[in-house]
């Protein structure tokens, strides 16, 4: 026996010491966990022969069943002095290790993603010990009874993409997640993968694993494989296969803050304008810095979304006539338009928006290559630290024009036509519903798609009273169907819609910057940062005819009052969906999270979400970018 065997039993011998005692004076349990213990009254789906497979070592964590549990510390650090046959056989592992390294492979239990040994404990000590990433082991899977349980719903998703991937070192913390990387790489969620999809995976998790284990230590980082995620949301899964080691550690290295923090904790929003003053060197800063770009994916004349924030960037050169650059710049999201943003930014360019989610990724890319520029997207919801968010809260105005339909409706059935089925646009759905019910309880509303297949549209029923619309007057020529109206005769009838006031909206955000009262995005960012405005600071309005009945205007006007100045709030209390499941509570308000991911459709809503199969090629790509969780991998 060497003395650096000996010595190495030794230490592991001090750390397992010390790691039991530490254990137990917190009072918890000082020994590897056993699987035996944890099943112990638990149903199980019955058993899976998995074969040989390289296990993890750090997702080892306890025994099948209680044996000799008590010779190693929670982390299989040995427990018997070194006089003992224990720990001459120990040391003999140890010795083989070192000359020619342990071969046989140990007999493991898999039950949740973590590992419980049967045959083999010295073997793991060892190479816990000794640091190793993983051993060879025949695996034994254990299938949890499923149920509703979060976890065990995960724990599913886990297997079924195994089972199709072959991927076993692969481990996500969220319900969903794996349909979200099927996704973002492109594969079916059924369709079995060849060696060769197999090897190339692996190949690029291998370096990716690495250079992230190596590049960020912090204490509150992700795990391997939400970071993974994370990064190929980033990085296409194409992109990224190309990539040496060297390229992936860049880039680890300027997206470190997107890993940090734990989910929940990642999203502030801003729901009003921070009032603050500026000192004057700020200001002075300032003043020469600002250089503003909008970027399009395509001519905005030729669309109502990209007009109206076309005519915000108009209005900003109208207050600033002189003194700042607001120019614009068409960026096809189907061409390789990192050159142009190269470009921008080189030409002195510091301020960015990007007018639509689809320009997002390559958005995020050059944040991350210039972290000297602002950059912004227009999301409903992002959860980069590096871009900020901004949208408005649509479903204020949606809420009092719901009010208005209801009042006037003469039928039992209303109209309403929504776009995409992304983050938010369900709540503006719902809000229109919540205000229809309020003045006309017995009114359902017919919910269709303008983003679905023509084989799978639904028309809007012309013959109904009462039709809400989308908000904004279309670019494509004159046409009144917007907003809320009504056909009488075959002649449309505009009754109101909503206005967002985009223009103020960057009026608001440039004057910051120049007052010097702007946070600037920073690698000390903790939180990702989304702007939602609305009524309360003027950006968001319904304009009414002025045949309105003076009762309902009056409503109107009472009700936009009461969100603005927060005595009113459309999702406070309780709602039942379709399926009557109950959502709120008496007494308290939705919250911010809870509103802009709501996949749920009110009780009143005749109609459905569609499937992502449903959808044109447009909706797709935005339903990849900023859909609903429960359409991702659908």
């Amino acid at each position: 026996m060497t003395p650096f065997v000996f010595e190495s039993y030794q230490k592991a011998l001090k750390a397992g010491l010390k790691e039991c005692h530490t254990a137990s004076s917190k009072h918890e349990n000082p020994y590897p966990e056993t699987l035996d213990v944890i099943l112990e009254g638990k149903k199980t789906a019955g058993l899976e022969e998995m074969g040989i497979q390289s296990i993890p070592l750090d997702l080892i964590v306890g025994t099948k069943t209680a044996g000799r549990q008590n010779a190693f510390s929670r982390s299989f650090l040995p427990l018997f002095d070194e006089g003992s046959e224990f720990a001459a056989k120990w040391m003999n592992l140890m010795e083989s290790q070192m000359e020619e390294g342990i071969h046989d492979p140990i007999k493991v239990y898999e039950y949740m993603n973590r590992y419980y040994v049967l045959e083999g404990n010295k073997r793991v000590s060892v190479l816990k010990y000794l640091e190793a990433a993983v051993i060879e082991g025949y695996v034994t899977r254990i299938l949890p009874e499923y149920s509703e349980d979060p976890k065990v719903q995960l724990y599913y998703e886990y297997v079924d993409f195994q089972r199709n991937s072959g991927i076993f070192n692969l481990h996500l913390s969220e319900k969903g997640d794996y349909k979200k990387l099927l996704l973002v790489l492109g594969k079916e969620k059924e369709r079995a993968w060849t060696p060769e999809e197999r090897e190339e995976f692996q190949i690029l998790l291998k370096r990716f694993t690495y250079q992230y284990e190596k590049n960020v230590k912090e204490k509150a980082k992700k795990q391997k494989g939400d970071a993974f995620l994370i990064y190929l949301n980033i990085f296409s899964y194409e992109e990224a296969c190309k990539k040496d080691t060297t390229q992936i550690a860049a880039d680890i290295k300027k997206m470190k803050k997107e890993f940090l923090l734990a989910r929940g904790e990642e999203v502030e929003d801003v729901i009003d304008p921070e009032e603050k003053k500026g000192n004057l060197w700020d200001k002075l800063f300032a003043a020469n810095k600002v250089k503003v770009a909008f970027l399009y994916d395509r001519e905005p004349e030729t669309s109502s979304w990209l007009l109206c924030h076309e005519l915000g960037r108009r209005h900003l050169k109208s207050v600033w006539k002189t003194g700042i650059a607001f120019e614009k710049f068409i960026c096809s999201p189907d061409s390789q338009y990192m050159e142009d943003i190269e470009a921008i930014i080189k030409d002195g360019f510091n301020v960015i928006f990007a007018t639509t989610p689809i320009l997002q990724p390559k958005c995020l890319k050059a944040a991350l290559e210039h972290p000297e520029v602002q950059i912004f997207s227009c999301a409903a919801r992002s959860t980069w630290k590096s871009i900020r968010g901004y949208y408005v809260r649509v479903y204020e105005q949606k809420f009092l024009i719901g009010l208005i339909a209801g009042a006037l409706s003469k039928d039992k059935e209303i109209c309403y036509e929504a776009d995409y089925p992304i983050y938010a646009t369900i709540a503006n759905a719902n809000a229109f519903a919540l205000g229809v019910s309020m003045t006309n309880p017995t009114a359902k509303v017919r919910l269709v798609w303008a983003s679905r297949k023509e084989e799978f549209k639904e028309p809007i029923n012309e013959d109904t009273s009462i039709i809400s619309n989308r908000n904004m007057i279309t670019a494509e020529g004159v046409n009144r169907r917007f907003g809320l109206y009504t056909k009488e005769e075959g002649a449309i009838r505009n009754i109101a819609t909503g206005i967002i006031d985009w223009g103020l909206i960057y009026e608001k955000i440039i004057r910051q910057m120049m007052d010097g009262t702007w946070k600037k995005i920073s690698d000390k960012e903790k939180k990702a940062i989304n702007y939602w405005w609305g009524l309360s600071t003027g950006v968001v309005n319904v304009v009414c005819s002025s045949s309105m009945p003076k009762g309902v205007q009056k409503m109107v006007n009472h009700y936009k009052q009461a969100i603005a100045d927060g005595s009113f709030h459309p999702f406070e209390g309780e709602f039942y969906d379709q399926d009557g499941q109950l959502h709120g509570e008496e007494g308290k308000t939705l919250s911010n999270e809870e509103i802009i991911t709501m996949d749920w459709l009110n009780e009143n809503i005749v109609g459905s979400i569609p499937n992502v199969n449903e959808l044109n090629d447009k909706a797709y790509q935005m339903v990849k970018l900023q859909g609903l969780e429960k359409m991702k991998g659908e």
